[in-house]
């Protein structure tokens, strides 16, 4: 069985380069992405899962976030413990706390 952020690491990095054109807001994923755009959830039910956040088709605009607020779905926002400087400026505007991003 692959490690799961083996395969997190794996999915960050193929997805965007199946994109077409960079994305016209940093928020979302540009229609042009196709199936690689947007969020992609990444687990087995029961286990933690992660998402993978497709951006733009640029391997600098894909975030990783593991659920942690028990909410489905990724809510965006807060900082990477592993990457200090990794700040997401998108957030959820309904105020709620965010997932834990990762990268």
């Amino acid at each position: 069985m692959i490690p799961r952020y083996l395969a997190v690491a794996v999915l960050a990095i193929v997805l965007p380069l199946t994109g077409l054109a960079a994305g016209s807001s940093p928020c979302s994923s540009d229609p042009a992405l196709g199936p690689a755009g947007g969020v992609h959830p990444v687990g087995a039910p029961g286990d933690p899962s992660y998402y993978v956040d497709v951006r733009a088709a640029d391997p600098f605009n894909v975030w990783i976030y593991e659920e942690t607020n028990t909410m489905a779905d990724l809510q965006r926002g807060g900082s990477s413990s592993l990457m200090g400087t990794d700040h997401d400026s998108c957030v959820d505007v309904r105020g709620i706390t965010p997932d834990q991003l990762i990268y």
